[in-house]
């Protein structure tokens, strides 16, 4: 089927280091992508405006700081500025422009278009034959300022294709001389929307026209997206719980001492944007969005402060102050606040900021409120922009969700009551969601299961304080484990590992229950690999051993959830996030779990299907074999001991076989080069925990979701357990449930495993198996691996691979 692409060129503001002007421009930017489906493609950039400001951002010629340095300076002298004041400011001014110079480089598709003074013509030259629309922007992009120009009305693209949408003036009033020029501007538009009622009320004196005032972009995107985006900021501490402040005016000292002595009134931490430190000048938007999100309670004079509060529903109060300036701005938060019935929490004095209109209840029904402003503003872009993709918006679903982020777990495609989703492969054969946008509903459930947009989290009050940093082992006796080996050789011989998984498998088969686990397919199927249901030994044996490829689900959530219907015991075994996406799928259809057992592996990631498909066609023809001809594959052969196990090993029906002993497939997974984008971000990473209900294991916990954590024990020649390893396998069990604790103790009192309960220092287990707690690093060359399995043949591969990263 014929693809097509829609080109659709954002102008906005882009120069200035303002929170809320990059968040809204990159929530426009994934709406409008939103509008792609199977058929048709949508490109959204934003034209860099290098108008509308004078100053060269310094991250963007890190080579000339040292000359803009001493321009600044002259430039800060001649405005009377204190010459010692002078190095600070410029310290904090460098890092906010590389924090936000990050930002953009992460998560706005910019034009290759710049629009200069010395450009103006050509510039407008290349938008007309680059991109089939033009959308104008959010944020004061027509405050009637000196950097005003025809591009902050889309005027390159043609008249029928541009339009604005949540436009903003900052003002109540356009100036005499310039209301001419607005309105031949305005009246050059299609389509008219604005952000602020006082704005439409400026379309109208000037134009006539009636504009609809629509929700900021920001508040487009749910806050299950925006969950995607926000980040922990790494520059600075955070107390458990604060009082964020994003106010200007803590430079005033009344300002701030009430604040102070509110914050000590409520028990809150304080956190102040920006603070006096160079470090809280690091922050970037996806750390504002954090800091918003985790905070208790919010105190602001920032319109995006504000939304962002209202979304992830925290108590906010809004001082705008009385200046000339505050009160021309003031529309914006009339606007807002009228539109989510918070009026009230606008406050006009100092002596207003009080606990209890902090904290008063009404902010029950804001949700509703967004989603039907949610509504309105897709309503709009709908009607304004026939005929681009699909022509539909949905965006309570994971139309809007970033590929990069997407683990491929099929919960949302399970989940949805319309099989509006449908999972598609890319060029590497991983899968990700595709929605139908005339089937869906836009009821928002498949955001609401996907374990990456709504995550699966211990509870706050768990949490070690300082997360993801190693500990004094003299605090604690360390990390509760087990050290397992099946006590059967045969067992373990045909096992990854010490044989966890074959003994909870055989005792769950035993007891009438159903083991599920991943298989290798054969070549017809593309050697995929798949989920599938084992009752008894010979569906079993298709499940042992690791399968490094990451594993097509297919129907198998459904037909987990049908077996726990039955009754009966269900073994769970894949990936930590095939684990979330689960249980997530079975909460949503209210499936007890009685009799559920989940065990997720330590997953260093999962490599490309394509890659593996191509590579196997490659071997059999290195081989001289046939693809009917494979007998068995095993990814890890422990043929020279499980500390040499990192070996590709193929048996032929003609008793052949293939031994890699330094295996391509194998380095390049292990190397990083093949692995899904969502590795290099993992959502289901051990989280260290003290679990006050499991006294019995000391308490500390390398917290998962599922059951039971499966992964080779690492590094046991250096513990007090080394005269276990003899070389045939032990495995490390983590355990994060009353279950779980269980299995450990029934496969010892049966007397099928040896069973050893142990403390680890997470120091221990950072080194020995990293990606317990890590995510792995992506290495550049990954990008020249993907496009080598995208674009050669199966003779070509090889070489391509070699070319692509010669080091190996």
């Amino acid at each position: 089927m014929e693809e097509y692409k829609t080109r659709i060129a954002i102008f906005t503001v882009t120069g200035s280091m303002n929170y809320g002007q990059r968040l809204q421009n990159y929530a426009l930017q994934e709406v409008l992508k939103s509008f792609a489906d199977d058929t048709h493609d949508v490109e959204v950039e934003t034209v860099v405006n290098r108008l509308e400001s004078s100053r060269i951002p310094f991250s963007y010629y890190e080579q000339a700081e040292e000359v803009l340095a001493h321009s600044y300076f002259a430039s800060w002298c001649q405005a009377g500025y204190p010459a010692e004041e002078y190095t600070p400011w410029l310290g904090r001014e460098i890092a906010r422009q590389k924090a936000f110079h990050r930002w953009d480089q992460t998560y706005v598709q910019s034009s290759a278009i710049t629009i200069t003074r010395e450009t103006m013509q050509s510039a407008a030259e290349a938008l007309r034959a680059s991109y089939d629309w033009g959308v104008v922007g959010s944020d004061q992009i027509w405050n009637p300022g000196p950097f005003i120009s025809s591009y902050d009305f889309a005027a390159s693209m043609p008249h029928d294709r541009r339009l604005s949408y949540a436009a903003s003036f900052g003002v109540r009033t356009i100036p005499e001389d310039k209301r001419s020029w607005y309105q031949k501007h305005l009246k050059s538009l299609a389509q008219v929307s604005v952000r602020e009622e006082a704005g439409a009320a400026i379309v109208k004196e000037l134009t006539g026209y009636e504009a609809t005032v629509v929700p900021d972009p920001s508040m487009l995107l749910p806050k299950e997206i925006w969950r995607l985006v926000m980040k922990r900021p790494e520059a600075i501490e955070l107390p458990t719980s604060y009082l964020l402040v994003y106010d200007l005016r803590m430079a005033d000292s009344a300002f701030s001492a009430h604040v102070r002595a509110l914050a000590d009134e409520l028990g809150l931490g304080l956190v102040v944007l920006p603070g006096a430190d160079v470090s809280f000048y690091n922050i970037d938007p996806s750390e504002f969005i954090y800091l918003i999100a985790h905070a208790t309670a919010v105190l602001t004079d920032s319109f995006h402060g504000t939304c962002f509060s209202l979304m992830f529903g925290k108590p906010f109060l809004v001082m705008i102050g009385n200046s000339a300036m505050a009160e021309s701005m003031s529309s914006r938060f009339e606007t807002l606040l009228q539109a989510y019935n918070v009026e009230e929490r606008c406050v006009p004095r100092i002596e207003d900021i009080t606990a209890e209109r902090l904290l008063r209840d009404d902010l029950q029904d804001v949700p509703r409120r967004i989603r039907e402003r949610r509504a309105v503003g897709a309503t709009f872009l709908e009607h304004a922009m026939p005929g681009v993709g699909s022509g539909r918006l949905r965006l309570n679903s994971v139309a809007l969700m970033r590929r990069d982020r997407c683990t491929g777990c099929t919960a949302c495609a399970m989940a949805c009551q319309h099989e509006a989703i449908t999972m598609h492969p890319d060029d590497a054969g991983f899968l990700h969601p595709v929605v139908n946008h005339e089937s869906c509903a836009d009821c928002g459930l498949c955001l609401r299961v996907c374990p990456v947009c709504t995550p699966m989290l211990p509870k706050a009050s768990m949490v070690r304080e300082a997360v993801g940093k190693p500990y004094d082992d003299a605090d604690v006796s360390g990390l509760s484990a087990y050290a397992v080996q099946a006590t059967d050789d045969e067992i373990r011989a045909v096992c990854s590992s010490g044989g966890v998984f074959p003994l909870l498998a055989m005792q769950t088969i035993a007891h009438g229950g159903v083991v599920i686990g991943a298989a290798l397919g054969n070549a017809a199927s593309g050697w995929r690999v798949h989920h599938e249901a084992a009752e008894d030994a010979d569906g079993l044996a298709r499940l042992m051993r690791s399968k490094y490829v990451q594993s097509d689900k297919e129907d198998i959530f459904h037909q987990t959830a049908s077996y726990l219907g039955a009754r009966r015991e269900v073994l769970f075994s894949g990936t930590g996030c095939e684990v979330q996406g689960l249980l997530r799928y079975l909460a949503s259809v209210h499936q007890d779990t009685t009799h559920l057992l989940t065990a997720d592996v330590v997953c260093h990631g999962v490599p490309s299907p394509e890659l593996w498909r191509k590579y196997m066609q490659t071997l059999l023809m290195m081989d001289g074999q046939e693809a009917q001809d494979v007998q068995s594959v095993r990814f890890r052969d422990k043929g020279e001991g499980w500390h040499r196990s990192t070996r590709l090993r193929i048996d032929y029906r003609n008793g052949a076989r293939h031994l890699s002993r330094k295996d391509w497939f194998l380095m390049l997974f292990l190397g990083n080069f093949c692995l899904r984008d969502s590795c290099y971000q993992c959502p289901a990473r051990s989280v260290v925990v003290h679990d006050p209900a499991a006294p019995e294991t000391a308490g500390w916990q390398a917290w998962r979701s599922s059951d039971l954590t499966i992964g080779d024990f690492w590094g046991i020649e250096h513990t007090d357990l080394r005269r276990l390893d003899d070389d045939k396998g032990v495995s490390l069990v983590f355990t994060h449930s009353p279950k779980g604790r269980r299995c450990m103790q029934q496969l010892a009192q049966a007397g099928v495993a040896d069973v050893r309960d142990v403390r680890l220092p997470e120091r221990f287990l950072r080194a020995a198996n990293p990606c317990i707690f890590e995510d792995v690093k992506c290495p550049e060359e990954r990008t020249a691996v993907l496009q080598a399995v995208k674009e050669k043949t199966d003779a070509e591969l090889l070489a391509a691979l070699k070319k692509a990263v010669p080091q190996l």
